[in-house]
C-alpha cells in the first residue's frame, strides 16, 4: 500500500517503511523512526526540529 500525506505523525506512528520527499528528491528512505529522529539533511532537520510530536 502506498500512502501520501503532508503529515508527520501518521506516518512516524504507524508506517513500517517511509520515503521523506522535498521538491522532487528523496531526503531520506527506511524505517519511520530512522527517518524522523536521525535526519541526515540540514533542510530536513531544520524541518522536524519545529514539529516535538515526533521526540517523545
Amino acid at each position: 500500500m502506498l500512502l501520501v500525506t503532508h503529515q508527520f505523525g501518521f506516518p512516524y506512528r504507524f508506517a513500517p517503511y517511509v520515503i521523506y520527499l522535498y521538491d522532487g528528491e528523496a531526503y531520506g528512505t527506511g524505517a519511520a523512526e530512522q527517518v524522523f529522529r536521525y535526519p541526515r539533511k540540514k533542510r530536513k532537520t531544520a524541518l522536524l526540529l519545529r514539529f516535538s510530536e515526533f521526540y517523545l
